[in-house]
């Protein structure tokens, strides 16, 4: 089982071992095992990962503002097509089953 698959991090064998591990890990910056990543991509990916409850988002608003506002940032543009593009050549169409 891996987490963290951008930066393939952490490795368990099963989730009990993650489930028992990961809170007694010391989790470190994304941007230090992936220098390429904006600071702001890295502020908002620990801030979901922060141990204290307090400290993380506390709502998928939140997160979805921070996320969206670093697209507009960045000039990230995509549409309906992209999106319908990145399905068509990421998931296989489901087998018609009669």
């Amino acid at each position: 089982m891996k987490y963290f698959p951008i930066t393939k991090v952490y490795r368990f064998n099963n989730h009990m071992e993650a489930i028992q591990s990961i809170p007694k890990k010391e989790i470190s910056p994304l941007i230090s095992i992936r220098p390429d990543i904006p600071d702001e991509l890295n502020r908002i990916v620990m801030k979901c990962l922060e141990k204290d409850k307090k400290l993380r988002y506390q709502s998928a608003q939140e997160i979805h503002d921070d996320l969206m506002n670093l697209k507009n940032k960045l000039n990230i543009t995509y549409d309906a097509s992209s999106l319908a593009n990145f399905m068509k050549k990421n998931f296989r169409k489901a087998e018609k089953t009669t």
